[in-house]
């Protein structure tokens, strides 16, 4: 396959040096796109060379060193001269492999895929959302978000993970998007318990194994919600319907669901479930009020959450459930629905622990001046996070490693990483580089400087925080006047100011 799409591009090639008039036609006004260059057309090109496995990396929409190494990769298997400038002939065989040169509704046959647009991507979109997959909006336009939810979701389903929703993919999604309004973020007001539109068996993947594993987490019988309906599972159901007097097959279907959400189902050690908690879970959010949101209220407080008995789900409320969510590897949504209030309620919840994601905070003595090219960089190579502590504020925060360049591109691991994150800059989003300590994998500390505005690319789906950020460590400054003149030199200049504030050293 890969074979014939490199021939299919190589032939459309000849046709073009050959003066086709509909092809020359149809390929007339890309823009060439080179080393440096940023923007919608980057993200496009990107995501058409990751599709076709030249690149590996996410699509952020910089062309960097990662992205003209594959543009020469693709350029070299497809015959095009060799010099990592994405030039109309480029463009032209890219796309046309891809199928990413159509801006309507759907590609002629009936695939939905990156770059299209219209009433057939929306009703896509409002699908995934339903199932818990964040396509950045409902806008009816296949961007860079909604092909992460499409690949997240053939992933989750075990289809070809290609990004392209093709009849395979939409007749999965819309199938299982039918119960969405019974799961996780539901709109829906009404108090009907959930229902399966599917007998659930070994191997079978989706949303519903997941509100499946949930409760039976909460009635204690499974520890993981996986997705997956794996011997685990099927070991769990066994357990369940041997204790609930059902047919032990390790299969759920209607009886066995109906079983698991009654008031009367019993747990794994034998006992009622007897937690203070509704009789029937209603989808609570921002705005709504009464004794369903006091009850969660006072439930998350018992569990250390910082959430204030009021009865109206404020943006305390809020938070505390963004909290557990994330602490309890649910989706991150704030909305407590029914995955998230069997959870809460079923005595098997992770409690919040100030300890569980932190370090001590260093002493000036801890903190080093380390460089980027040659320290900090190396040390990072195969990592994936880093700590922060912002000594002003006192907050600290986790940051996932989105890709090294001449700084870290970064972003908050979890949503509760982006809150206190958020509240080290005063809740506002700031460019002004703020001097923060990091803690390395190793274990070292160093200084450095970020800012948090979310932008660019971002491959956390539920972190809050839409795009990604940066922190810069020290560099040359001839160097960096160079190479990074404008924003590298603020935080160049802050980093020296903050490091002779701290240990009254001045650094050329």
């Amino acid at each position: 396959m890969r074979l014939l799409r490199r021939l299919t591009a190589f032939v459309l090639v000849l046709l073009l040096q050959a003066g086709v008039p509909q092809i020359s036609a149809m390929a007339a006004g890309y823009a060439t796109l080179k080393m440096g260059d940023s923007g919608t057309e980057v993200t496009r090109m990107q995501t058409a060379l990751i599709t076709q496995d030249y690149l590996s990396d996410i699509a952020d929409g910089k062309f960097g060193p990662k992205t003209f190494e594959a543009v020469k990769s693709f350029q070299r298997g497809n015959s095009l001269k060799i010099d990592g400038l994405a030039g109309n002939q480029t463009l032209t065989a890219l796309y046309r492999v891809t199928g990413s040169s159509s801006n309507t509704a759907a590609s002629t046959n009936g695939t939905l895929v990156y770059g299209n647009s219209g009433s057939a991507v929306l009703s896509m979109q409002v699908a995934l959302t339903g199932l818990g997959y964040s396509t950045g909006g409902t806008d009816g336009k296949f961007g860079n978000k909604t092909l992460n939810a499409v690949t997240a979701f053939q992933r989750a389903n075990r289809l070809t993970a290609d990004g392209k929703a093709g009849t395979v993919t939409l007749t999965k999604l819309y199938a299982l998007a039918g119960n969405a309004g019974s799961t996780e973020g539901s709109s829906s007001s009404g108090d009907s318990p959930a229902t399966l539109s599917r007998t659930l068996r070994l191997n079978y993947t989706g949303s519903d194994v997941q509100l499946l594993q949930t409760k039976l987490i909460g009635l204690g019988y499974l520890q993981n919600v996986s997705g997956t309906y794996d011997q685990g599972t099927i070991a769990a159901v066994k357990a369940f319907q041997n204790r609930n007097n059902l047919t032990v097959d390790g299969i759920a279907g209607t009886k066995t669901f109906r079983a698991l959400q009654s008031n009367s189902a019993v747990k794994a050690g034998g006992a009622t479930d007897t937690v203070n908690a509704p009789g029937t879970y209603l989808t609570l959010r921002s705005g709504t009020s009464g004794e369903a949101v006091r009850t969660l209220q006072k439930q998350l407080a018992s569990l250390d959450y910082k959430a204030e008995v009021t009865g109206s789900y404020d943006s305390h409320t809020i938070q505390a459930v963004k909290s557990f969510q994330s602490r309890n590897r649910l989706a991150v949504d704030g909305v407590a629905g029914i995955q998230t209030q069997t959870l809460v309620y079923s005595g098997n919840a992770v409690r919040y622990s100030a300890q569980s994601d932190t370090y001590s905070v260093p002493s000036v003595g801890q903190i080093k001046l380390m460089q980027w090219f040659y320290e900090v960089k190396p040390a990072l190579r195969g990592k994936n996070s880093i700590y922060v502590h912002d000594p002003a504020s006192g907050y600290g925060f986790t940051l996932h490693l989105y890709s090294l360049g001449n700084h870290a591109d970064v972003e908050p691991k979890t949503a509760e990483d982006t809150a206190k994150m958020m509240a080290a800059f005063g809740g506002k989003a700031s460019w002004t580089p703020k001097f923060v300590y990091v803690r390395l994998p190793g274990g070292e500390w160093t200084a450095a400087t970020m800012h948090n505005v979310a932008h660019g690319g971002q491959s956390i789906a539920d972190n809050d925080f839409n795009g990604q950020n940066c922190v810069h460590f020290l560099r040359d400054m001839d160097e960096v006047t160079r190479n990074d003149p404008d924003y590298g030199v603020t935080n160049q200049v802050a980093l020296r100011n903050g490091w002779r504030n701290l240990t009254g050293k001045t650094v050329d």
